[in-house]
């Protein structure tokens, strides 16, 4: 089941970080409200996407990084 909601956030991620650097590219060059408006929302939605992506992979990221050393004894 995870895999079928990842297919789903994956290109979620990916257009909120689009969104999120158009936003601020548009903001230091035009410095308007709807820019920093698309920067921020787009910002959030893809903090909690993330986090979302986290919980999902976190058997992945256990099982990778936060492995337990064994003792040489």
């Amino acid at each position: 089941m995870n895999i079928k909601i990842l297919k789903v956030l994956n290109p979620i991620l990916l257009l909120t970080v689009v969104f999120t650097m158009v936003g601020l590219v548009g903001y230091i060059k035009i410095q308007t409200a709807p820019w920093y408006k698309l920067h921020f929302i787009s910002g959030s939605l893809f903090f909690l996407a993330a986090i979302l992506h986290l919980i999902l992979n976190w058997g992945w990221v256990k099982a990778s990084y936060l492995k337990r050393k064994k003792s040489g004894k």
